[in-house]
């Protein structure tokens, strides 16, 4: 007889708990299992998919940085326009520098060439004097005169204000790469006449040279900028201004002297007579027959043949040309001394000496 009440139970529960969670009660016993009317001592499966029904998957961390663009995308149309403004504004001075950059980027390329035999040097000789010509109008006839920016090529102060730092940043990119071009001219001017008369062995030389000299007297005219702009009087009232200035300057000026050092100690194997050494012997009395050829240019020895330590054979202009990028020879690739390459192919670095 109790079998009977008990299936009864049963139903109504259930029943129960259907009518309960059709009408929205969250009371506890509409979560309750059927399962548990029947025995309370054996687990109940379905229960565990019912208390994880409420946890959420953790997010990831790149779903939460694209969130957070999404939720700040609004902000991109108004820094554009603010940098529209700017450019507008500045028109003049920006045009000024992007013409500079082109220019730069084109005479290293023409020297570049013309130091390797790609093309005659009379081409990066013509460009660097029409470029030159150009710099020095914009200098003193157009757009620097107003200002004497001119006078920063010879380490001098110009005429904008000390706490304009916006047009002093402008005013030293300009006469950095103002001093690249006038360095560029001098590098296809020694290409020119040396072309016939210079060995390109001691040509390479002489260009490193040009290039570590105007890298470490770049570095002067930008801090005849910053000092200004460090140490102006922005409030002579006040005691504490000048003992802030002087702290200012003296800290610029270690840091100053800390780049050079750096730069001087990245050029330093330019100091060792080893570092140009020529790494073969030179045979001027050799004899070749006419099936022997250069496996370089593919034509016969030339007049002078250079003998590499692993006894392989190439004309001299050929192995030069060939040491300004490599350090091994061409067919064995043995070890040919000095690892430092840079400046040799008359390239100007593209550094900004912003400070």
């Amino acid at each position: 007889m109790s079998a009977p009440v008990d299936g009864s139970f049963v139903e109504v529960d259930t029943v129960g708990g259907r009518f309960q969670m059709i009408s929205g009660d969250t009371s506890k016993s509409s979560h309750q299992c059927p399962h548990h009317a029947h025995s309370h001592h054996k687990p109940c499966s379905n229960c565990g998919h019912h208390s994880h029904e409420g946890q959420q998957l953790p997010i990831s961390p790149e779903d939460s940085l694209l969130n957070s663009i999404r939720s700040h995308w609004i902000i991109m149309p108004f820094v554009l326009l603010f940098i529209v403004k700017l450019a507008v504004v500045h028109s003049t001075g920006l045009w000024v520098v992007i013409c500079l950059f082109v220019c730069f980027f084109y005479l290293n390329k023409r020297l570049t060439n013309a130091t390797q035999g790609f093309e005659p040097p009379i081409y990066a000789l013509a460009a660097s004097i029409i470029i030159c010509a150009s710099v020095v109008f914009m200098h003193y006839v157009w757009v620097f005169r107003e200002n004497e920016i001119y006078l920063g090529l010879i380490c001098f102060p110009n005429k904008i204000p000390s706490d304009d730092w916006v047009s002093l940043l402008w005013a030293v990119i300009v006469v950095d790469f103002s001093l690249k071009i006038f360095t560029m001219f001098v590098k296809s001017l020694l290409i020119f006449l040396s072309s016939k008369s210079m060995r390109i062995s001691t040509r390479s030389v002489v260009l490193v040279w040009i290039e570590f000299i105007s890298q470490v007297y770049r570095n002067i005219p930008p801090a005849v900028s910053w000092f200004r702009h460090l140490s102006a009087d922005s409030s002579p009232a006040d005691p504490q201004s000048l003992g802030s200035r002087i702290f200012f300057c003296i800290l610029y000026g270690l840091l100053k002297l800390f780049a050079c050092g750096m730069l001087i100690s990245n050029m330093r194997p330019i100091f060792s007579p080893r570092t140009f050494a020529p790494p073969y012997q030179t045979n001027y009395a050799m004899s070749t027959g006419d099936e022997e050829m250069c496996t370089l240019c593919f034509e016969s020895f030339s007049k002078t043949v250079a003998v590499l330590g692993c006894n392989h054979k190439f004309c001299r202009d050929c192995v030069d040309r060939w040491l300004i990028h490599f350090n091994e020879c061409p067919l064995c690739s043995h070890n040919l001394g000095s690892d430092f390459k840079a400046w040799r192919d008359g390239s100007t670095s593209a550094l900004v000496q912003f400070f």
